[in-house]
């Protein structure tokens, strides 16, 4: 044996020490990291089931619709806006329930869905859309500072012409046909700003 190495016993007593001394650490880190690993996949993998489950709950709410099966379009929009709140699928459901609520003229309940959407949706542009609607319906009901509020905010840029043209048909209700053709120019120049549509 050469000089520079220690013998096999003074190496294996060195490393059974350094193992008394850090062993507890390696092994609680390699469980921490294992447990971080396995939890998550887990949640990944839930995630991914919760996402599925929204969308196959969502394909019933809009074959239920186009069935003219109001009752359980409703119902399945429900169980998205309560279980699934966090899904694009949630908000969608939403407003095709506020729609479905226009056409059978109930028109708090609309408003109920559409606030849903603002508040929950995590999409802008589902917001805005919403926003919309929202104004419009409390048009109909000839409340038009509530339907002027709506859509102060603007989440969405590409839904400025609309908003204009809103803004005009809110003005031209109040009767103040001078701010109802300026808003009616402003969405004119707004779409101009667009391209066309191939």
């Amino acid at each position: 044996m050469l000089d520079g190495y220690v013998s096999e016993k003074e190496q294996i007593e060195s490393i059974r020490k350094w193992w008394t001394e850090n062993g507890k650490f390696i092994a609680i880190a390699i469980i921490i990291g294992l447990a971080i690993g396995f939890g998550w996949r887990y949640f990944h993998t839930f995630e991914k089931r919760r996402a599925e489950n929204a969308a196959m709950v969502y394909q019933s709410v809009t074959q239920a619709d186009a069935q003219g099966d109001i009752t359980t379009a409703q119902g399945g929009a429900k169980v998205l806006m309560d279980q699934f709140s966090g899904s694009p699928y949630a908000s969608l459901a939403a407003l095709l329930s506020a729609k479905e609520s226009v056409a059978q003229n109930q028109l708090p309940a609309a408003l109920t869905q559409l606030q849903w959407v603002i508040k929950n949706s995590n999409q802008k542009r589902l917001q805005q859309v919403a926003r919309i609607y929202a104004a419009r319906i409390l048009l109909a009901q000839h409340n038009s500072v509530a339907a002027m509020n709506e859509l102060k905010i603007v989440n969405d840029k590409s839904f400025e012409p609309l908003i204009n043209w809103v803004k005009g048909d809110i003005d031209a209700q109040n009767g103040d046909a001078t701010k109802a053709r300026a808003h009616y120019a402003d969405a004119k120049s707004a779409l101009a700003e667009f391209p066309p549509a191939v």
